[in-house]
């Protein structure tokens, strides 16, 4: 007989909100799911930050580049938000 772990959901949902994926790899659940998803953020992570370095020049920012930038900051916490809550009800389904 194969004994479920019994997870916490709030580590869960932390750990999602931390990285996105974390929550999943403790849950034990869709750990393929939680590594790709942990992949993808920290390699878009990098691909900003390492846009950012490279641009330099600021001052030629645009209303349109401060409209997309808002978007995708709020498109972000929404996935987050999402991802978070996902991994808190898959573990709580555990128990």
């Amino acid at each position: 007989m194969v004994r479920k772990r019994k997870k916490n959901p709030w580590i869960a949902a932390i750990l999602n909100l931390l990285f996105w994926g974390l929550g999943y790899i403790y849950n034990g659940k869709r750990v393929l799911f939680g590594v790709l998803i942990l992949i993808a953020d920290l390699s878009f992570t990098l691909a900003v930050i390492l846009a950012g370095m490279t641009s330099g020049d600021y001052s030629l920012i645009s209303d349109s580049d401060l409209i997309g930038g808002a978007l995708m900051t709020v498109f972000g916490i929404l996935i987050t938000a999402a991802f978070a809550s996902d991994a808190y009800k898959e573990a709580k389904e555990m128990k």
